[in-house]
């Protein structure tokens, strides 16, 4: 079920739901990140969800969703017991949801944005990267991406590995009708703690499972490769936002040059930020 932000606004998109993963590793960074994310949304969108991981819902997040219409949908007993247990489960528990609304309700289409760089809430540079993403999918992509018709999903950043097509950063717009040719994502206990355990980067992109890259890098995956049966008439091309959205110039130019051409302009300042404790 759904229902309006407040009873005097009038929604930007009504077959669309929009839902935020909100990571709750580093709280300050989440705030922040989610704060920016909130402004972005504000009076668009009477369907807004959002569902938090790996650690307890922070009190002023909940009260500043609240305030602006979000649903909260608490993530599975599944996911919590893992945290319990020792293991994180990244951007799962909301995918998870935003699968669950698309198989329950009439909407047509999902908006799927994230906290970027809220457990590492000292690097300028995924800020910028965050901004960039989700001005291109919220605003371009309603111009873009609802030009699809039947199944699609749409996103920045378009990745055409050979190991696994995603869109990198994991910001995108998809069809309920594609989502719903999609597995439950989500694995076992017991390979959920195996691919969340690979070592620092918690998942290696090298490595062509059967169902994209190992570990948290699955999330990412999932929207273009995640199908009950693995066909290839499921396959769907990626589809890339070609607008530049709503951030100012530098920070397109930086997310650019980081994302094209791994030219880390902003290295110098996220070092002596992670240094010295900053966050943005």
């Amino acid at each position: 079920m759904t229902r309006n932000h407040t009873a005097d606004v009038t929604c930007k998109e009504k077959d669309t739901a929009v839902f935020m993963h909100i990571g709750m590793i580093n709280p300050t960074g989440a705030r922040s990140a989610t704060k920016s994310m909130v402004r972005a949304l504000k009076g668009k969108y009477c369907n807004a969800y959002y569902t938090t991981s790996d650690g307890p819902l922070d009190s002023q997040i909940r009260s500043l969703m609240i305030e602006n219409g979000f649903i909260y949908k608490p993530a599975s007993p599944f996911f919590k017991q893992l945290f319990e247990n020792g293991t994180l489960s990244y951007e799962f528990p909301t995918l998870q949801q935003l699968w669950y609304h698309c198989k329950a309700n009439r909407v047509r289409n999902v908006i799927y944005l994230q906290a970027l760089g809220s457990h590492k809430a000292w690097s300028l540079r995924r800020q910028f990267t965050r901004r960039v993403l989700q001005g291109q999918v919220l605003y371009d992509g309603e111009i873009e991406c609802k030009k699809l018709r039947g199944r699609w999903h749409c996103g920045p950043n378009p990745n055409e590995s050979s190991c696994w097509e995603h869109y990198s950063g994991n910001f995108w717009r998809a069809s309920c009708e594609h989502v719903n040719t999609l597995d439950d994502p989500s694995l076992s206990s017991t390979e959920f703690e195996r691919a969340m355990h690979m070592g620092a980067g918690h998942g290696d992109s090298t490595v062509c499972s059967p169902k994209g890259p190992l570990g948290r890098y699955w999330a990412e995956a999932w929207i273009t490769q995640g199908y009950v049966n693995r066909e290839d008439k499921l396959k769907l091309p990626l589809v890339g936002i070609q607008g530049v959205g709503d951030a100012n110039a530098v920070m397109r130019i930086i997310h650019f040059l980081f994302f094209k051409h791994n030219v880390h302009l902003l290295y110098p300042i996220d070092a002596i930020a992670r240094l010295t404790g900053t966050t943005w």
